[in-house]
């Protein structure tokens, strides 16, 4: 059996390094822990996420998406201080496009924590900026009136209900909910 060439065990070498499968993790994990590393995974989650939601390409290279956001944004500060915290996940640099409806470019992402980004999406949505996830929904007052609302998570919030008893009423499985019948906007 072949020793380790970086931890001198006797596990079994699996790579042309001729280290173990352990020290090859230790390795890919300390990278990912790099300027490089997290700027590498930042910009294949952008190509695989822009494929999985059928956008446009990335409209830059990896190592100008470095360039970029080590040179334009507060990207190093962020960084400095998810170093500093040891890792912690929510302090970790990302990336977020300000329009989420347009691909990724340059002029079209901006640097923020995990954590700001994950509530920044949450936000998008509450205040209707953020539409992909939504159910519009007309709710139909007694006297007659219609009115639009962009969720059924907006029309529960507006008129003091749950959404799921608006859900059941767009359903079929109730009348009414809040005083108020409901239907689906792209009902068929």
């Amino acid at each position: 059996m072949k020793i380790c060439n970086k931890c001198d065990a006797g596990n079994e070498v699996m790579h042309y390094r001729k280290i173990c499968k352990a020290c090859y993790r230790q390795e890919v994990l300390d990278y990912k822990k790099t300027v490089k590393g997290v700027v590498s995974v930042i910009y294949h989650n952008q190509i695989n996420n822009t494929r999985k939601r059928g956008m446009e390409d990335v409209s830059y290279t990896q190592s100008e998406l470095q360039d970029f956001l080590v040179d334009e944004t507060n990207f190093m500060e962020l960084y400095t201080a998810w170093v500093s915290s040891d890792y912690l996940k929510d302090l970790k640099p990302s990336v977020d496009r300000d329009d989420d409806y347009k691909s990724y470019s340059l002029d079209n992402i901006q640097v923020m924590t995990q954590e700001e980004h994950f509530a920044k999406s949450g936000l998008d949505r509450v205040e209707g900026f953020n539409l992909k996830a939504s159910t519009p929904v007309y709710g139909i007052a007694q006297d007659g009136s219609v009115t639009e609302y962009f969720s059924i998570h907006e029309a529960a919030r507006q008129t003091n209900s749950h959404y799921t008893n608006i859900w059941n009423v767009c359903m079929g499985n109730r009348k009414s909910a809040a005083k108020h019948k409901w239907r689906f906007k792209y009902e068929q």
